[in-house]
């Protein structure tokens, strides 16, 4: 299966959501990134520059997001894409040459990036010291110190996009969750 990138969740629910779980943990081996941005106050300005999230967002200043504040959810698989050089490494960020692009003026040209350690067979989440930070399960993650990331565990990239990490086998629970949910 080929790197799935941004895909809107009802979409991906419809074309993956009535296949069993075997199938599915058969067919998608990687994790996946469900994210969620809280939407821009004016959505077709292009930014240049990365901003505060209060900026980006409806937020104001020192309140915390709530869920009222997301709207639509996408889908990406975490591998590579092909369109950056770290080898090694799965980027995060608002450039089009990351591998998963996060189009958020409070998130970064290069964010963070998702690293596999075959020794523990985990994956780990390394802020690169971006202006708006990472929080990972509510922790600021502190620049270049890699964080072992565990699967349903909330992500916040720049402070406007909230991301959750999955393993294919719990990202198929929430999918079924989801389907009963919206049908």
């Amino acid at each position: 299966m080929g790197q799935i990138h941004n895909l809107k969740l009802d979409e991906f629910a419809s074309k993956f959501g009535g296949i069993g779980p075997e199938a599915f943990k058969a067919m998608f081996k990687l994790p996946f990134l469900l994210t969620e941005t809280a939407p821009s106050k004016e959505p077709n300005q292009k930014v240049f520059r990365t901003v505060a999230p209060e900026e980006d967002t409806k937020q104001k200043p020192g309140s915390p997001l709530t869920d009222s504040d997301f709207e639509d959810q996408y889908v990406s698989t975490i591998e590579k894409s092909g369109r950056n050089a770290f080898k090694n490494m799965v980027t995060i960020g608002r450039s089009v040459n990351n591998d998963i692009i996060i189009a958020s003026s409070s998130v970064s040209k290069l964010h963070a990036y998702f690293r596999y350690d075959a020794e523990i067979g985990m994956y780990s989440l390394t802020d690169v010291g971006s202006t708006n930070g990472t929080v990972y399960n509510k922790e600021t993650l502190q620049p270049n110190v890699p964080a072992i990331v565990v699967s349903r565990r909330i992500i916040i990239f720049g402070g406007s996009v909230r991301a959750t990490y999955f393993t294919p086998a719990h990202f198929i629970e929430y999918l079924a969750l989801f389907k009963r949910i919206t049908e």
